[in-house]
């Protein structure tokens, strides 16, 4: 059984830590080559331009969010030695005339991370992995381990007192309730927690964000950056007084920010974005400035929450867990933790094909089903085998195996019927083996590779499911072509692998 990640630690970095203190840290300095001082973004992000390269600018973030579907698309990467920090790399290839950037996810706990993104050096020859191209992030994150494990020299007292100690969708749960707006926020363990958004039964939607700046200020000293805006009266509450705010509105949105001093040298922009759909939500600026209205009154009245100690350290080891379920479910991104394991049952050949179908109806079938898969990719390197329910489906009978950088994942499931057009709409008939097939792979979607196979020619019952999905490499993000020669090898692969399905199959 795998242990109890406590939360407790990325609960405190997110409200304690300064990200602008990691940048300034004189070994990160050193690393970056920083032009400037670090400048705040947002409370829980800071940026700093560096001389490695123009743009983007060098940043991090605290509290970012990290899943299981995030830790299975990234690189895993170990900051450090004996035994150094658990890291997850995902690289950003450059669009044309891009630079690209690369995002260094450090866990704080099961659900939240430090995030170092970087860009690439100027002048850089073409990267084709995330661990080149991401070498000046490993490099930052290296050089940040000593205060990782000193925690409190990472904070800087007094700093966004209010709004670093709650996030977005935390002050929304609290302020929402008291306005009868009919609006529900997401879950506060949402994705940001400097951004969140509530939704209405009339679909429409209120965001709130936290950034940097006054936007008042900044709407008077650039009016041409800030066309259609106006500065408009904030009514006074309780504990509050009359500010003012600057507006963007039209017929169904409203946009209202303005200035909140969170501390003695940091002035945050606090916005409402009310979205309304055919008016069916009232007039959206009456209800972005109520809003506004307590969500002020919420920053200024409501208790400050003492901080708890800090942790001994940050980060979690690379020799230990940063999940709550067995890590072969990172085989596919897409699946979900529940039901997930290794297929560690062994299970004996079935004496005919007969018997093996009556197997596939059991709950040993995701074994049998393993034991086929594992032994048609024997001949693909470094394959690994996991079960992997589908989105939804926990209990689903299937198995899903793939290359170690999952550039490709096949899995296999099996049904009881005949093989029939119904499984797919535009179904192609071909022949696998000595056996009927049918290709289901739509034309715009050739990296899902999807064949039906009968399990037995003779009584022409049972059928082969296999799905075969081709991505790029874990840690890269990116789309691989749908058209031309690369997307006619995503058929000839999985028809290979069909085939050697087939014959591991056999007879039983």
């Amino acid at each position: 059984m795998l242990p109890i990640i406590p939360e407790e630690p990325a609960q405190w970095a997110e409200r304690a830590v300064d990200p602008c203190t990691v940048l300034a840290l004189p070994t990160v300095k050193a690393v970056l080559a920083a032009t400037t001082a670090p400048r705040p973004v947002r409370p829980r992000e800071c940026e700093v331009p560096t001389k490695i390269a123009p743009y983007p600018p060098a940043s991090v973030q605290v509290g970012a969010a990290l899943d299981h579907p995030s830790r299975a698309a990234r690189a895993p990467v170990t900051i450090g030695h004996n035994p150094g920090q658990r890291g997850y790399l995902w690289w950003n290839k450059p669009d044309r005339g891009g630079t690209g950037k690369c995002e260094l996810a450090l866990p704080l706990s099961a659900t939240r991370a430090l995030t170092i993104t970087t860009p690439l050096p100027q002048n850089s020859p073409p990267q084709d992995s995330p661990a080149s191209a991401c070498a000046l992030a490993v490099q930052v994150a290296t050089a940040a381990l000593t205060g990782f494990l000193r925690p409190e020299s990472l904070t800087r007292p007094g700093a966004e007192r209010q709004l670093r100690r709650t996030s977005a969708c935390e002050l929304l749960h609290a302020a929402i309730p008291g306005t009868g707006l009919p609006f529900t926020p997401d879950a506060a363990t949402s994705q940001d927690p400097d951004h969140c958004n509530a939704h209405s039964p009339s679909h429409a939607r209120m965001q709130l964000a936290f950034t940097a700046g006054d936007p008042v200020k900044l709407a008077r000293e650039r009016p041409g950056e800030h066309r259609g805006a106006s500065i408009v009266p904030l009514p006074e509450a309780t504990g509050v007084p009359v500010t003012e705010a600057k507006r963007v509105a039209s017929s169904d949105q409203c946009d209202l920010s303005w200035a909140n001093q969170d501390s003695e040298s940091t002035v945050w922009s606090v916005s409402v974005l009310h979205t309304a759909r055919g008016g069916q939500s009232g007039d959206p600026c009456a209800n972005a400035t109520t809003l506004a209205t307590a969500l002020r009154q919420r920053l200024a009245t409501a208790p400050q929450q003492p901080l708890p100690p800090a942790p001994p350290t940050l980060g979690i080891p690379a020799d230990r867990p940063d999940e709550q379920h067995d890590p072969s479910c990172q085989l596919d991104p897409i699946a979900v933790p529940t039901g997930c394991g290794p297929p560690d049952r062994k299970v004996n050949r079935p004496s005919d094909l007969n018997a093996l179908q009556n197997a596939l109806t059991t709950d040993q079938a995701p074994d049998h089903l393993c034991r086929l898969l594992r032994g048609a990719l024997g001949a693909q390197a470094e394959t690994e085998v996991a079960h992997v329910p589908a989105p939804g489906q926990p209990d689903a009978r299937n198995c899903s195996a793939g290359r170690a950088d999952r550039s490709m994942v096949a899995t296999l499931t099996a049904g009881t019927g005949q093989l029939s057009a119904y499984l797919c709409s535009k179904a192609k008939s071909i022949t696998v083996g000595n056996r009927a097939a049918l290709d289901c792979t739509q034309e715009d979607k050739v990296t899902q590779q999807r064949l039906h196979i009968t399990l037995d020619p003779n009584s022409k019952r049972g059928v082969l499911n296999l799905t075969v999905a081709f991505r790029l490499p874990r840690g890269i993000a990116g789309e691989l072509p749908e058209k031309g020669s690369e997307a006619a090898d995503y058929g000839r692969q999985a028809a290979a692998i069909a085939e050697a399905l087939v014959k591991e199959v056999g007879t039983a």
